[in-house]
């Protein structure tokens, strides 16, 4: 499977949220972010994945001239615990775009076993090719560390312009939790050429147990000759 797309890649403007659909609670704009973290999940990697959450579900759309590609579903569920040669291990199940896959992974999210549609891989194969294309599956969960994006809502970013809107309680799975729209436009080197600014905009869920960044989406998705991107959680369940 081809890795995700880049996403500091050509993000275009971000337009105004969409209003609230009806019996929705309405937005209130605020220029500060009224979000308070006290246990931020962010699964990068399966070592964090598998000892943070029980399920998780994303999925990745890529926009082309303001028409939708094909979406990539990716479902995550931690079965138990196992051993694979001797070695101690967590079980887990990956859904990737329809395709099931069985990891047997170490607490360092090491793959010591895969099982891809039925076939067993060999034990090489499970380090040297498994292990980077999961690399790429979790790569919207490294942006969310790179982009420093708990430093951000905590108010000790770079100093980008930041704006925030509550958009009321959402029912995310089986779980509700009140949601903010962060719009964010940021300049400058790493995340910029030098004089180039990129706005996006993030969706931050507080669960009450646990804060986690669900939905992160570049462009309008809509507009003629715009291309972008939208990360969304679908489900999340925590152990």
């Amino acid at each position: 499977m081809d890795p995700l797309p880049d996403p500091t890649e050509d993000d275009p403007a971000v337009t105004e949220p969409e209003e609230p659909a009806p019996g929705e609670e309405p937005s209130v704009e605020d220029p500060a972010i009224d979000v308070e973290i006290d246990n931020w999940l962010n699964p990068v990697g399966l070592a964090a994945m598998q000892a943070e959450l029980r399920e998780l579900v994303w999925v990745w759309t890529s926009f082309e001239n303001g028409v939708a590609q094909d979406p990539v579903e990716i479902s995550y569920r931690y079965v138990g615990s196992d051993t694979v040669a001797g070695v101690e291990a967590s079980k887990i199940e990956l859904v990737i775009d329809g395709e099931p896959w069985t990891l047997w992974t170490d607490d360092r999210g090491t793959v010591l076993k895969a099982e891809i549609a039925g076939e067993v891989l060999p034990a090489e194969m499970a380090v040297t090719v498994v292990g980077p294309m999961i690399t790429g599956l979790f790569s919207p969960f490294a942006m969310v560390e790179a982009y420093d994006v708990r430093g951000v809502i905590a108010g000790f970013g770079p100093g980008w312009e930041v704006r925030s809107t509550d958009v009321g309680t959402q029912r995310i799975g089986d779980l509700e939790a009140r949601v903010h729209e962060i719009e964010v436009t940021m300049s400058g080197p790493p995340y910029t050429a030098l004089g180039e600014q990129v706005s996006l905009t993030w969706a931050v869920a507080d669960f009450g147990a646990f804060q986690m960044l669900v939905e992160w989406r570049t462009g309008d998705p809509e507009a003629a000759g715009q291309a972008g991107f939208r990360m969304r959680v679908e489900r999340v369940i925590p152990r």
